[in-house]
């Protein structure tokens, strides 16, 4: 029996540039940032007469009821190989995107660490379809279903700041909130999948 030398070495040759390519595959999803995010109601003591950043709630503390100031935390982490930036914070409806920047934004996450940021939980009212952050290459990051419908729940049962006010150029009446200095907000239009 003749081997062919030829054949032989084209298989190996074969064989190993597919175990290669395999590898760079693998190396290319490693090296990649991986985005987590958690986004939960959080409560910080405060007093009765504190102007706050969040929405003021008394709450049963064992035999005592204590104020405190109702916030949502979100915990962003990146457990991946490379760096990446966060921008902002977003809400999405059918029809708009609301970006939201703290002063902790943009910020810089190196693989294996996390920011938290804390935000006014009327942000979270509303119509929306998705919560979550967005990186500086423009991708979505979105928290959880479970977590998403759990947040809505607890909001929606917080004594939220949010009135109706005329509009002073059309006057019609819109429902609205105040922000607080530090933070900037961007409402954007959602754009069409079929234009």
């Amino acid at each position: 029996m003749e081997i062919d030398f030829k054949l032989l070495l084209s298989a190996w040759g074969a064989i190993i540039a597919t175990v290669l390519g395999i590898i760079k595959i693998y190396e290319f999803r490693k090296e990649k940032p991986k985005i987590s995010i958690d986004a939960e109601i959080f409560y910080s003591p405060c007093n009765k007469e504190d102007d706050t950043y969040g929405v003021k709630i008394e709450l049963q503390r064992g035999p005592d009821l204590l104020w405190h100031q109702a916030l949502v935390q979100f915990t962003i982490r990146n457990s991946g190989n490379k760096p990446i930036q966060v921008i902002s914070v977003f809400c999405e409806t059918a029809k708009q995107v609301t970006q939201i920047t703290t002063p902790e934004l943009p910020v810089v996450l190196d693989p294996n660490t996390q920011q938290q940021l804390n935000l006014q939980p009327e942000f979270f009212s509303g119509e929306q379809k998705k919560i979550g952050i967005l990186d500086a290459l423009g991708e979505k990051h979105t928290i959880k279903l479970k977590q998403f419908n759990a947040l809505k729940s607890e909001v929606g049962n917080l004594p939220l700041r949010i009135k109706n006010y005329k509009h002073k150029e059309k006057g019609h009446e819109v429902e609205a909130f105040q922000t607080f200095a530090q933070d900037r907000v961007h409402v954007l239009p959602l754009k069409d999948k079929n234009t």
